[in-house]
């Protein structure tokens, strides 16, 4: 077994990664948030527009934020107590790499 130790993470790198799916989750939660109002009778066209380009641009903009405070906090966190530790376990790798020429591409050896 082998172990690692994630010491600090990249706060921009990680907000970026986590506002991603959040825009995914606006996205749908406008459509079901629209399929209700539509069942209802409470809206007009424009409105349900609105939020379906709204919600994926507020949970996105909310998870940016969110992720940012929450790196920001295990870096700091991380410095004083220690990091992540992760566990890997090395397995033999059965096949050679590929023979690349010099263009970098595989040679038919």
């Amino acid at each position: 077994m082998s172990t690692m130790v994630i010491k600090s993470v990249n706060v921009l790198s990680v907000a970026k990664w986590v506002s991603l799916p959040l825009a995914v989750m606006g996205v749908f939660a406008g459509i079901i948030y629209d399929l209700s109002l539509i069942h209802s009778g409470e809206t007009s066209r424009s409105l349900a527009i609105f939020y379906l380009i709204s919600l994926p641009v507020e949970y996105a903009f909310v998870g940016f934020i969110g992720a940012a405070i929450t790196g920001l906090i295990y870096n700091s966190v991380a410095r004083s107590r220690g990091g992540i530790v992760l566990e890997f376990e090395v397995t033999a790798v059965d096949s050679e790499p590929p023979i690349l020429d010099k263009n970098g591409e595989r040679s038919l050896q």
